[in-house]
């Protein structure tokens, strides 16, 4: 239960980061540039939002790791290479 939480806890703070972004070049549209205070800002939510997909992976890594070693062998198929042409 706790993942789930994270999860949806890390789904409402990249929404929220994204809408700040997007705020943040609109505005920057509006007045023809940014300024210091929100460029810094905006490398601050590229850099959250970096975190928060790598958590997410993470997480999507781990649940994965657990749905394929609890299947049993004679349900696992190698992935075949897709042959040259």
């Amino acid at each position: 239960m706790a993942e789930v939480d994270d999860k949806a806890s890390l789904g409402r703070r990249v929404s929220k980061l994204a809408t700040e972004r997007t705020e943040l070049f609109t505005h920057a549209g509006a007045t023809a540039g940014r300024s210091a205070a929100a460029q810094t800002r905006l490398a601050a939510i590229e850099r959250e939002l970096d975190e928060c997909y790598t958590a997410l992976r993470t997480q999507r890594a781990a649940r994965d790791a657990r749905r394929f070693t609890s299947e049993e062998l004679r349900y696992r198929r190698p992935i075949e290479p897709r042959p040259r042409t």
